[in-house]
């Protein structure tokens, strides 16, 4: 039997919740499944990723297969180094994981908010442009 670690998903509409788990690469996406192995929630504002390690080695050790998503989810937990590195033949006893820290995305910004964008920069710049040529002015009027 050809099994996956893939994710199932829970929750309600527009507010989603997954279960990892491993099924049979046959059974449907919510279906029957052989062990769920961790929790997924990208609602948060850190998405929250949670894997019970001993099972993830286990059933990769055994040759489940993840699927992509749930391949980056390891890499960010730092579990799929842990399993690169014992199937290189490496002694991962006092292996400590290394969870990669959250990106911080810049939001992208549509035409109109950039325009919005350049137009107050310019207003700043021509606000700012007089009083320097102002300042000079006073200092010859002093003089």
């Amino acid at each position: 039997m050809a099994t996956r670690i893939r994710l199932s998903r829970k929750g309600r509409c527009h507010l989603p919740q997954y279960r990892v788990v491993v099924a049979d690469k046959r059974s449907p996406r919510d279906g029957k499944f052989l062990a769920q192995i961790g929790t997924y929630d990208p609602t948060a504002a850190p998405a929250v990723i949670k894997f019970d390690v001993d099972a993830v080695m286990d059933w990769l050790s055994r040759g489940a297969l993840p699927s992509d998503t749930v391949r980056s989810l390891l890499k960010q937990a730092g579990i799929w180094a842990k399993f690169e590195a014992k199937r290189k033949g490496q002694d991962v006893s006092s292996f400590e994981l290394q969870p990669k820290p959250a990106r911080k995305r810049k939001p992208r910004l549509g035409e109109k908010a950039l325009k919005r964008i350049e137009a107050k920069k310019a207003e700043a710049e021509a606000a700012a442009a007089p009083k320097a040529e102002e300042a000079p002015a006073a200092e010859e009027a002093q003089a």
